[in-house]
């Protein structure tokens, strides 16, 4: 079952950013729309060349005699993940999909680099499954030319940036924002403060970093639950052996 992300948290950040951050010029946003506009086209192509590959692969393979049913069976193979043809759409999807993707990220970028009224950026988590490296980082806010200098996100030497899974962004410095995005943390110390109280010891480094670095809040209520129920069964069972 995938985490659930508590959103509410984030909202006043979001509105605080939608205020004060400057729109992209025309000519970012001119670069950006001819950017997915020509990835359509090219994602078109690439389902139309597959298209007629399939098509071209079951006149063969009638010519060669084969019944319907397993040219039915060939094409099933090739549309699944492992096929010639699902690999190839795949992979050329994924190639074309990062190449525009980057053009339109530098447009924005530069357009951003522009702007001179934001000169300090904070490190935001997604806080689903973050690793300790960036959980460390969560709500720090300092100048670009030092996030460009220790390594930005999927930049640095943290430990889910070397497996490829870093989700952590730098967003433009709004007074007070460190605060509101460090509340989720906030409210998972004390959380673990209750769960440890219940369960009579404390959590391990490890499994603290683990619970922190969610922000599905049904996990700490169910091991809440979970240890509460499992402390009244004992008293109740303490009540029953003294009678």
């Amino acid at each position: 079952m995938a985490d659930k992300v508590n959103t509410d948290t984030y909202k006043e950040l979001l509105n605080a950013l939608t205020k004060n951050i400057p729109l992209l010029t025309d000519t970012t946003l001119k670069e950006i729309l001819v950017s997915v506009d020509k990835l359509n086209t090219k994602l078109q192509k690439n389902v139309d060349t597959a298209l007629n590959t399939i098509i071209d692969r079951i006149q063969k393979w009638k010519d060669a005699g084969l019944s319907d049913d397993t040219i039915l069976q060939n094409i099933s193979t090739e549309f699944k993940e492992g096929g010639l043809v699902y690999d190839t759409l795949l992979r050329q999807t994924v190639q074309d999909t990062n190449l525009y993707t980057t053009k339109m990220e530098k447009a924005i970028e530069q357009d951003y680099n522009k702007d001179i009224e934001y000169k300090k950026e904070i490190w935001v988590a997604r806080l689903v499954n973050t690793c300790k490296d960036c959980l460390k980082l969560h709500g720090k806010v300092a100048t670009s030319e030092y996030w460009n200098s220790t390594g930005r996100p999927n930049e640095r030497n943290t430990i889910c940036t070397r497996y490829g899974t870093c989700h952590c962004v730098l967003l433009p410095y709004v007074d007070g924002m460190e605060t509101k995005v460090k509340e989720p943390i906030t409210l998972a110390k004390k959380k673990i403060a209750q769960i440890e109280k219940e369960r009579g010891k404390k959590y391990k480094r490890t499994t603290k970093y683990n619970l922190l670095g969610s922000a599905n809040t049904d996990i700490y209520d169910k091991r809440l639950k979970y240890y509460k129920d499992r402390n009244a069964k004992k008293d109740k069972k303490t009540d029953s052996s003294k009678k």
